[in-house]
């Protein structure tokens, strides 16, 4: 029975290690790449497709946490998620990944932002997607997004004014923008 066990823990040990070899990055960034394509040449996202593509992400992602690249594709990841509305919340938690394991990079700045647009235009959840650009905001006010985030959160709040109207308003503010 010992000898099983250790059998058994030894194994366990060695699929660890194999996939933190370099073949196992190559296959996994290969894979990675083949699935890109694949989406990049389908016209709609298949939900398959996107399972595998999403899965592909986050295995890497989960085998090499500090390879530059698995912020960026825990945050693609996300991306494809969001997309469809039956795995939006996934793509939701998916985008807090990125910032709560790599804060300090820049996509955290842009996963805050996506989760609120993912409430606004995703869910119509207004409240949650007000919170999420606020926090946006109160964080990184001078994010390349900040702008978008500020007229985001203005429509939430300003349901008065009708969108034909909010888009004129934008338009003498590009105007006054491009004066100075």
């Amino acid at each position: 029975m010992r000898h099983l066990l250790f059998l058994l823990l030894a194994a366990a040990l060695l699929s660890c290690q194999r996939n933190k070899t370099p073949d196992f990055k190559e296959t996994q960034m290969a894979m990675i790449k083949g699935l890109e394509a694949e989406t990049m040449k389908a016209e709609a996202l298949d939900p398959a497709l996107a399972k595998r593509i999403t899965k592909a992400y986050l295995t890497y992602a989960d085998s090499f946490p500090a390879d530059s690249a698995a912020p960026y594709y825990i945050s693609k990841a996300g991306d494809v998620l969001k997309a469809r509305r039956e795995t939006a919340l996934k793509g939701i938690n998916v985008y807090n990944r990125v910032i709560k394991q790599y804060p300090e990079h820049p996509l955290a700045a842009r996963s805050v932002f996506m989760i609120g647009f993912t409430f606004d235009e995703v869910f119509g959840d207004e409240t949650r997607a007000s919170k999420s650009y606020s926090y946006f905001l109160e964080q990184y006010p001078e994010h390349t997004l900040a702008d978008d985030a500020r007229a985001l959160l203005a429509m939430i709040q300003d349901t008065a004014i009708s969108d034909l109207e909010r888009v004129k308003q934008w338009a003498e503010e590009d105007k006054e923008k491009t004066k100075k």
